[in-house]
């Protein structure tokens, strides 16, 4: 009997020893509460490109960073390029946005940065019209995408709605796509690391005919992928200089003005 135990206890050894570390599977969304920690985050880099008939061509390029708390993302930086030697860069903390190389922004001279509570105008109404939709860095929305998805291995493959994501996404809320009809779906594929964090996302909708924007971006496909690195990286994001800020609520906007200061990389 002492053999047999001694036997058996031996091949579960060599069995556990033969299955590969990364084939114990972790839940993404434990994984990612995991990361959530204040002065920490995640980096990441996207590319946007648009199609129109058969028509193809790159939209913007963006770079920045997440900084976490303990439910999520309290800051971010990012660094849109929508054209050559062209900068348009997003700072916000909690509540509060900070913007910079908008053309339809005035600022004062010797002034880089506008700066508005996000109860007035969000961060994300004019950035984020060709950005990710989908933050794998929200709890919620990153369980909606897995719970959603039919995952393949390191993949998860699956579709949501604009209507889904208004109710869990603080994120999504920020953009000014959240106001489209709510029937629109994206299709997403999420890439996950072996210890089950996101490391891709790409997303593809269609904008809705009837979207209110300009009549000429209604009706096109939106490409979005995004790659994000250095989870559970410290990171601080802080406000601006307040030397550089402008805060008057009065200025007017959405105005052609000289070129505005050139905006540094997130």
């Amino acid at each position: 009997m002492r053999r047999t135990v001694t036997t058996l206890a031996a091949c579960g050894a060599v069995l556990a020893a033969a299955i590969p570390a990364q084939a114990v599977s972790q839940d993404p969304v434990r994984a990612l509460r995991a990361e959530l920690q204040p002065g920490h985050g995640v980096r990441f880099t996207e590319t946007a490109t648009i199609v129109e008939g058969l028509e193809e061509r790159r939209a913007e390029q963006s770079k920045g960073a997440f900084q976490f708390g303990k439910k999520g993302v309290t800051a971010l930086d990012v660094t849109t390029i929508p054209r050559p030697q062209e900068r348009q860069r997003v700072i916000q903390v909690g509540d509060i946005g900070y913007f910079c190389g908008f053309p339809e922004v005035l600022t004062p001279k010797g002034k880089t940065w506008y700066r508005y509570p996000r109860k007035k105008y969000t961060t994300a109404e004019r950035f984020w019209f060709y950005g990710q939709l989908l933050n794998p860095a929200e709890p919620a929305t990153l369980a909606a995408l897995v719970r959603n998805g039919n995952r393949n291995a390191g993949t998860i493959t699956g579709t949501i709605t604009f209507a889904e994501l208004r109710k869990i996404s603080p994120w999504f809320g920020l953009s000014v796509t959240s106001t489209w009809r709510g029937s629109t779906t994206i299709s997403y594929t999420l890439t996950l690391t072996a210890d089950d964090l996101v490391s891709r996302v790409q997303s593809t909708y269609r904008t809705p005919d009837d979207a209110p924007i300009y009549e000429d971006w209604q009706g096109m496909t939106v490409h979005v992928d995004s790659r994000y690195s250095g989870w559970g990286d410290k990171i601080s994001i802080k406000a601006p200089d307040p030397r550089s800020v402008e805060d008057k609520m009065d200025l007017p906007i959405f105005f052609h003005t000289p070129p505005p200061a050139p905006c540094k990389d997130a």
